[in-house]
């Protein structure tokens, strides 16, 4: 048989399939569908190949019972619940913000799977925003952002930037005052955008601009006085010095992001 026929057999397939499934979540790359047949099968479709952040949630063991299509293009797993993060904080929280204990487990598990891409797959995210934050089980956090996702240079370490991006979501300083394309930046950008979104749990201070529709020099005046604002939140959780977490913000909110670290907590 023709392999491009028995390729175009396969997705039509995955779409008639896909129709009589519940799709519970949606962004620009994935969707998440649940099979009403099996209360705990749930598939993650990519409209491209997403083996690395497949990967990243695979081998890692942040999703169990999985099985990877040999295109790349989708990812079967069991769980119980699959919510996006919104959904999440609508439905447990009514302080709409994360104790200690659950900002910890979302810190590991965010640890856990880009430590993965960086050093099995060279390749990071430069920057998260909320709307691509999946929770699974109410415990596991995964991140499903792959055109937030770009190769590493092997000798310089940087991530290139060759496209006109949007300053919103969680940004370090490094980026938000790159003005030219192309660019690059050293991958260890993303520390910094962990380190804020960790703040924001934790806080609900409201750091960021979570819009992708917003032109860029809307962005670009919302986020004058962002700095300023990062460092009056910093010195708000002075209560939990002498933490594991205060310990993780100091080393990943670093002026110079070349020095940031990321650590297990």
């Amino acid at each position: 048989m023709d392999p491009n026929q028995n390729q175009n057999q396969n997705q039509n397939q995955n779409q008639n399939q896909n129709q009589n499934q519940k799709l519970i979540f949606n962004n620009e790359t994935f969707k998440i569908y649940k099979d009403p047949k099996r209360e705990n099968k749930f598939e993650i479709e990519s409209n491209t190949n997403a083996k690395s952040i497949f990967y990243s949630l695979t081998k890692t063991k942040l999703v169990i019972g999985s099985t990877i299509t040999n295109d790349n293009k989708s990812l079967f797993f069991k769980a119980k619940s699959i919510l996006s993060l919104e959904s999440y904080l609508k439905k447990t929280q009514e302080t709409k913000r994360f104790s200690y204990d659950q900002l910890i487990s979302f810190i590991y598990c965010f640890t856990k799977q880009l430590n993965y891409l960086i050093k099995q797959e060279n390749q990071c995210f430069y920057k998260y925003t909320l709307d691509n934050i999946v929770v699974i089980d109410h415990h596991i956090f995964i991140y499903l952002g792959h055109h937030h996702l770009k190769p590493i240079h092997p000798e310089t370490n940087t991530l290139p930037l060759t496209t006109t991006f949007l300053k919103n979501g969680y940004i370090s300083p490094t980026l938000n005052k790159i003005n030219t394309i192309p660019n690059q930046i050293h991958y260890k950008t993303i520390y910094y955008s962990l380190g804020l979104i960790a703040i924001d749990l934790f806080t609900k201070e409201q750091i960021i601009i979570e819009n992708e529709n917003n032109e860029n020099n809307e962005n670009n005046k919302n986020n004058e006085n962002k700095e300023e604002k990062e460092r009056n939140i910093f010195l708000s959780i002075q209560s939990i010095q002498d933490t594991k977490l205060y310990a993780f913000l100091e080393r990943t909110l670093k002026e110079d992001i070349t020095k940031a670290s990321l650590i297990f907590i």
